[in-house]
C-alpha cells in the first residue's frame, strides 16, 4: 500500500503526537506475586466456564494449583472461590405486531478471596453484568443463538472484571 507524501506527513505527526502525550499500548498486566498460585474453588460453574476463567487467570501470570497438591507445594497458595448465578430473564418490551420483544439477561459472579493463611483478601463479592436484547419470535433459530452470544459475552466481560478485581490487590 502507498501513501502519498501528505498522508506520511499526517502518519508521522500522529505517532509523534501520541508519544509527546504519554499513550502507550496496554501491556500484558498480571497477578501480585503473592497470588501467584491459587486454588480455584467453584461451585455452581459449568466446565466451560471454569475454563475460561483459569485460562484468563493463566494469562495474567496465575498457575492454577489443585486442591490436592495446595498443601504440597512451597509457593503460599491463595483461594479463589467462585461461582456464576443468573437472573430470571425480564422482559421489558413485546410487540405482537412484529414478533419482537426486548429481554433483559442479568449473570452475576460471587466470589472471595483468601490468602495461604486463611486471611481474607477480598470480602464476599458479588459482580454483575446486564445486556438487553431484540429477539423474533418468528426466528426461534436466531433469537436463540443471540441469546447464547449474549450470554458468553456476559460471562466474559465478568471474568475480566474479576481479573481486575484481582490486580487491584
Amino acid at each position: 500500500m502507498k501513501f502519498t507524501h501528505s498522508a506520511r506527513i499526517i502518519l508521522l505527526a500522529l505517532v509523534v503526537a501520541l508519544s509527546a502525550c504519554g499513550f502507550k499500548l496496554a501491556g500484558r498486566a498480571s497477578l501480585p506475586e503473592s497470588m501467584r498460585s491459587i486454588v480455584l474453588v467453584s461451585s455452581e460453574m459449568t466446565s466451560t466456564q471454569r475454563t475460561m476463567l483459569s485460562e484468563r487467570l493463566q494469562q495474567v501470570g496465575g498457575r492454577i494449583v489443585s486442591a490436592a497438591n495446595a498443601g504440597t507445594t512451597n509457593a503460599s497458595v491463595t483461594r479463589l472461590q467462585v461461582s456464576f448465578r443468573q437472573l430470571p430473564d425480564l422482559r421489558l418490551f413485546s410487540s405482537a405486531e412484529s414478533g419482537r420483544n426486548v429481554e433483559r439477561i442479568t449473570r452475576l459472579l460471587d466470589f472471595n478471596l483468601k490468602a495461604a493463611g486463611g486471611n481474607q483478601l477480598i470480602a464476599p463479592t458479588t459482580l454483575t453484568q446486564q445486556r438487553d436484547i431484540t429477539l423474533d419470535d418468528d426466528n426461534l433459530h436466531a433469537s436463540n443463538q443471540e441469546r447464547q452470544a449474549a450470554i458468553e459475552d456476559l460471562e466474559v466481560a465478568l471474568v475480566n472484571q474479576l481479573i481486575q478485581q484481582l490486580r487491584r490487590l
